[in-house]
């Protein structure tokens, strides 16, 4: 029961947050001269997620096509969502998205230290092991995510009632605001 009002709260946090980016954005063509597909109908969006091979079931439709909002402003948007079904259709609406504006992501830091965000997963957790954080391979998915966006806001807050996640979060925040505190 919990889960399911976290997941719902969140998906209402997610669908509300690209309205208000829509809102503030050009509706017209993106930078790149394409129609931007945050000002297409759910509809249209869907059957550019189907022709680009990603096959969104309709219980997930409204969530997944409001995600490519986020993605238009960030393409290494972070996915923290813990159902692997979504996670998945998350993760091809990034990679649809950013080859339909001919961009590769992991496009953040500007400094000369490598952006934790553009390691790969693996790198990610051995990132952690190395600070002493042990991140249980059901965890890591998240963990890693969570990283993208500790990179954005050291303050993000940590809203999760899972005790052991809870403190692999806390841990995580403490790596990397270590890790780029080490050029100061």
């Amino acid at each position: 029961m919990k889960k399911r009002i976290l997941v719902l709260i969140f998906a209402a946090a997610l669908i509300a947050i690209p309205s208000f980016h829509s809102a503030s954005s050009n509706a017209g063509p993106s930078p790149s001269g394409k129609t931007a597909l945050s000002t297409l109908t759910t509809e249209e969006k869907l059957a550019f997620l189907q022709a680009q091979g990603v096959d969104v079931p309709s219980e997930y439709s409204r969530y997944v096509t409001s995600f490519i909002s986020l993605l238009e402003e960030n393409p290494d948007y972070p996915i923290i969502i813990s159902n692997p079904v979504l996670y998945r259709l998350c993760e091809q609406t990034r990679d649809a998205v950013n080859n339909y504006y001919q961009r590769n992501s992991s496009q953040i830091s500007s400094s000369d230290k490598r952006a934790l965000s553009d390691m790969t997963t693996e790198e990610k957790l051995a990132f952690l092991q190395a600070q002493g954080v042990d991140v249980p391979s059901e965890y890591s998915r998240y963990v890693t995510s969570f990283i993208s966006l500790l990179e954005e806001n050291p303050d993000y807050p940590i809203i999760i009632s899972n005790p052991v996640l809870y403190h692999l979060c806390e841990q995580t925040r403490d790596a990397v605001i270590h890790y780029y505190q080490e050029d100061l």
